[in-house]
């Protein structure tokens, strides 16, 4: 292989890893894992730690690892009544589950795993009204629901008595419940969510009277909006509609919109300062309140298997204990906790421009205090803390470079001495982690590539004349002893030592030899690999 190729293919390798989209991580759930189906636009993960799914066909109980599929069975009554789920869920002191589908009022209880369900007669017929959506339980232990696409009911979960509150002008498919800080209702929104329908009736309420209802955003009004999420803050509220992101004003009937560009289904606070928002077409945009911008996109990857797995979002959710739901239509459900931290961008902190600027890593190692030493491409090498914070920086032809004279590095080890060492293409360092300082090595017309430190106490570097073992003299020097019996017609390019005392190597970047480091560097097998080997782990 021409050298100039093969450094070309070492140096893709190593920055593979720092091109991809930084994504927050994130598993799937599909049908092929037990999904009764791929529609879902609710999920509450409850007080035992399941996380309940809605869909159109059948409820759905996720465990961490299994799907249990609840499915209505018309020969028992203690089954899930109705397919349809229609609401959010919500638990009761008893840790019982509410939740509405097409049919009725269901509820999921604990002790006996079955369900009970409920409906509202209609006085005329004496048959059970249809389609039941279920908005808020209040702190009177009183689910609010809108039935029949018209109605607001309330129902004690208690003595299981629908109480009727009012009519609304009928038709709408989306209830949803402001409530303030006690747990009282405020005001409910029942609204049109389909194409070319707009508009929502907004009633205000005290003590659980209406006392004035108004209709916003409808085709009679100046900014007509389908709308298809709601978060309210105070007197003001921030909407989502088929236009974008929008902040309406209670006091002064104001109405300011964003530039998003798409449908916005979801709207779920971060924190303070920040929301996520789920973007039909465009994955999740992160929106800062203050800058009134969009900053960071979570959207699908190719090179990432943890990242969302469509940009096509029909809804997302997040709950108190940052669990980030996104549902991807006819695929499944993607989720993440985002208050776990599983990875962390490190970067400069410097006032010096060079350094304040973000670097491509392409080695690591730990020295004996826990502390993280980067390689770096064309940027020398860093220290940081076990926090992440930058402890010290290493940079050729500066004050801080303290032998340092080299800025890529492609490798780097520790051994049993307290040395980092540190491997370019032509140049071999080792870091004293207890002087702080880089030593250079005379390579003697080696080409080292990759170095690894063995379990039985040897240096080993691969480099274009196949593996040598790096031998420490008495006067502090150091000599390369090439290993005969290894071939040396093409290059080894990346080392590993597996728990067996086996050296993988990869030969040519093209195959893996394996040796025997207990027998005198025996093959003990050769596996031909198509494509580039870019790592053993």
């Amino acid at each position: 292989m021409h050298i100039f190729r093969l450094l070309g293919l070492i140096l893709g390798v190593w920055q593979m890893g720092y091109a991809q989209n930084p994504n927050t991580y994130f598993h799937h759930l599909k049908v092929e894992n037990g999904l009764s189906e791929a529609t879902s636009l609710y999920t509450y993960k409850d007080s035992r730690g399941f996380v309940w799914i809605s869909s159109q066909s059948g409820l759905n109980r996720f465990d961490g690892r299994q799907v249990r599929v609840y499915q209505p069975e018309s020969a028992d009554s203690t089954s899930l009544y109705g397919q349809n789920i229609m609401s959010h869920f919500f638990e009761d002191t008893n840790n019982n589950i509410w939740f509405a589908t097409y049919e009725g009022l269901n509820c999921y209880v604990r002790k006996t795993d079955n369900f009970q369900h409920f409906t509202v007669l209609n006085p005329k017929n004496k048959t059970a009204f249809a389609d039941y959506r279920v908005g808020f339980l209040d702190i009177n232990n009183r689910l609010w629901l809108l039935v029949n696409g018209k109605t607001v009911y309330t129902f004690d979960i208690k003595t299981h008595e629908f109480i009727k509150i009012h009519d609304t002008k009928g038709g709408y498919h989306l209830f949803t419940v402001q409530s303030d800080a006690k747990g009282q209702v405020k005001r409910t929104f029942a609204n049109v969510w389909s194409a070319g329908n707009f508009g929502t009736e907004m009633t205000e309420y005290q003590a659980d009277k209406p006392i004035g209802q108004d209709v916003l955003f409808d085709q009679n009004t100046k900014h007509p909006l389908s709308i298809l999420s709601y978060y309210f803050e105070q007197d003001t509220m921030w909407i989502g509609s088929q236009k974008g992101l929008h902040r309406y004003d209670f006091t002064t009937k104001q109405l300011i919109s964003y530039p998003v560009n798409t449908y916005v289904s979801d709207i779920s606070p971060l924190n303070a300062h920040q929301f996520l928002l789920s973007a039909y077409s465009k994955g999740v945009w992160l929106f800062d309140k203050h800058t009134q911008t969009l900053t960071r996109q979570l959207n699908h990857s190719d090179n990432n298997s943890h990242s969302i797995t469509s940009n096509i979002v029909s809804n997302a959710s997040l709950d108190s204990d940052k669990n980030y739901f996104i549902y991807i239509p006819t695929i499944g459900l993607d989720y993440t906790n985002l208050a776990k931290t599983k990875f962390q961008n490190l970067y400069s902190l410097s006032t010096t421009p060079f350094l304040s600027k973000p670097f491509v890593s392409m080695a690591l190692a730990v020295d004996k205090d826990g502390h993280l030493l980067s390689s770096s491409n064309l940027s020398g090498i860093r220290l940081f803390s076990k926090k992440g914070i930058l402890i010290d920086s290493f940079i050729p032809n500066t004050p801080s470079a303290r032998g340092l004279q080299q800025s890529t590095f492609v490798s780097a080890f520790r051994d049993n001495k307290q040395r980092i060492w540190h491997v370019n293409f032509n140049e071999l360092y080792f870091y004293d982690e207890n002087k702080r300082v880089f030593k250079k090595i005379d390579t003697k017309n080696q080409f080292p590539l990759y170095g690894i430190f063995t379990q039985t106490g040897k240096i080993l570097i691969a480099n274009f004349n196949g593996i040598a073992e790096l031998i420490e003299t008495a006067n502090g020097h150091f000599d390369f002893k090439i290993l005969d019996n290894l071939p040396k017609e093409k290059p080894h390019t990346i080392l590993f030592e597996d728990h067996d005392n086996h050296l993988w190597s990869s030969y040519d970047a093209t195959s893996i030899r394996i040796y025997d480091l207990k027998n005198n560097y025996n093959l003990v097998k050769e596996l031909a690999i198509t494509g580039v080997i870019t790592g053993f782990w």
